[in-house]
Formats: C-alpha cells, structure tokens, sequence
C-alpha cells in the first residue's frame, strides 16, 4: 500500500507563516466583508496586513483585488489604509480595475485618495 503524504504548504512571510487553511480563512472574510473579523483574526494572531499581504492570493488575486470583485467596500478599505500608499500606486490597482471592467468600485477613489490622486 502506497503512503500519501499530506502536507500543507506554508507561504513563508517576513519570519510569519499562514498555512492553507488561515489563507481560506482570510479570503473567506474579504468576501463576506468582514472587516471585524479580519481585525480580530490579525490581533489574535499578531499579524500585520502589509506583511502577509503580497503571500496571500485569492483565486489568483491580491486582497484588494479579490475584495474589488466581490464588492467588499468595508474590507478593501480597511485593506487601503494599512497599505502603504506607494506599494498601492507601484501594484497599479487603479489600472487594473478599469482593465477588468471594476473601474467603478468605490474602492478606486479609496485608492486615488490615498496615493494623492
């Protein structure tokens, strides 16, 4: 009989790590918007949203990516003001969004406003 390994792949943060079951859990909160929740997940955990943010990905997008597709204002905006505002303009986020026809996600003047646009 064949052994099969189980592993969960850690992404490795800044000396953090999120297995694949904390990741489900954080885009499962950006897509209810639960802003709450996502500040109390970071505390309990001692987390701090830039230095887990590049090592997550939902459905193969960012937080604020996932959270402007499922129209999650509370949460993306929560998202915005813990970044940094030249990581926002560097990742062009406002290009994107109006690529991907989510140029009028109010998240995008939340982006404006804080990179000074």
């Amino acid at each position: 009989m064949k052994k099969v390994l189980f592993a969960l792949t850690p992404l490795l943060l800044t000396g953090m790590a999120l297995a694949d079951p904390q990741v489900e859990m954080v885009c499962s909160m950006v897509q209810q918007d639960d802003r709450n929740q996502m500040r109390r997940y970071l505390s309990d955990n001692r987390l701090n949203l830039r230095n887990i943010y590049d090592g997550i990905r939902c459905n193969n997008d960012t937080l604020l990516q996932f959270a402007m597709r499922n129209e999650s204002f509370e949460i993306g905006s929560f998202i915005v003001k813990q970044m940094r505002s030249g990581s926002l303009e560097q990742a062009g986020y406002i290009e994107w969004a109006n690529n991907n026809g989510l140029g009028h996600s109010p998240l995008v003047n939340e982006i404006r406003t804080r990179i000074g646009q």
